[in-house]
């Protein structure tokens, strides 16, 4: 995922397993070089909650998705940013 703007980017890729409910894998923030671990939970098949941690970054997430709509919320801990919440929609072609 790559989020960027006039004056801040950040480009973040993560390995995940899934196995029946629980989630766990890596990630890595490239553009700062830092990394950690994903645990989580899936529920529903609609519902994604974990906790990312790595050393010098925390955060919650949850990715839902409803028919053609899916949001994504990020909750930093020890930052300025409280939160950081993206919805999507797919368009018809």
């Amino acid at each position: 995922m790559l989020c960027a703007s006039d004056s801040y980017k950040f480009q973040v890729t993560s390995d995940l397993i899934q196995r029946d409910e629980t989630i766990s894998g890596q990630w890595v923030e490239t553009t700062r070089n830092a990394s950690g671990n994903i645990v989580g939970q899936v529920s529903g098949g609609d519902l994604i909650q974990a906790r990312v941690q790595g050393a010098v970054f925390a955060a919650s997430f949850a990715v839902s998705t409803i028919g053609d709509r899916q949001a994504v919320t990020i909750a930093p801990q020890g930052i300025d940013v409280i939160e950081v919440a993206i919805t999507m929609s797919r368009r018809a072609r």
